[in-house]
């Protein structure tokens, strides 16, 4: 199953440093994406969610789910 991966400033640089892409797509992982861009819904994956306890990334998280018919997941792994 493939999953979307949803990072903040800091999990960026971290996976930026230390994975190559062709890594990270070997463990299901089909895009990376910033949590604080604008970014499209893909409903039928599920995502992975690497980010800070800070209050921006907890809303981000938040907004992604706002209501279960907007949801930008199937479900979130954080």
């Amino acid at each position: 199953d493939w999953r979307v991966l949803v990072v903040d400033q800091l999990a960026m640089r971290m996976i930026s440093t230390c994975l190559k892409m062709h890594l990270i797509s070997a463990e299901g992982i089909t895009i990376v994406e910033d949590i604080n861009k604008r970014r499209e819904p893909l409903p039928l994956l599920e995502a992975v969610y690497l980010i800070q306890p800070t209050q921006d990334s907890i809303r981000g998280l938040e907004q992604d789910f706002i209501t279960s018919s907007k949801a930008m997941y199937k479900c979130a792994h954080v």
